[in-house]
């Protein structure tokens, strides 16, 4: 039996950080929508941070999180997920 990655994910300690502003964790994460039952994974990034002095609990250490939908890209094949290119548009189009 395989295991179900679906709902779940993992962070790790992100190793390439070169600036404040690179999150602190990466990862992925693959969620299934309840309505369709599509999953779509996406990347993770969060950055430890600390509650400042007006915050209800000054001081305490938190994680602040993004998520951004993976995209799939084959150069070879040409499959772009998520373009902005219309599916209309035709190579016959182009007038040159």
């Amino acid at each position: 039996m395989a295991y179900d990655n679906t709902n779940s994910g993992a962070l790790f300690r992100n190793q390439r950080k070169e600036s404040d502003r690179h999150p602190d964790y990466n990862g992925s994460v693959e969620v299934k929508c309840p309505c369709c039952d599509e999953v779509t994974a996406f990347w993770l990034s969060a950055w430890l941070k600390e509650a400042g002095p007006t915050a209800k609990n000054p001081g305490q250490k938190f994680f602040s999180l993004a998520l951004s939908e993976k995209e799939e890209k084959k150069v070879g094949t040409k499959k772009i997920v998520n373009s902005p290119v219309d599916d209309d548009y035709a190579e016959d189009d182009i007038p040159f």
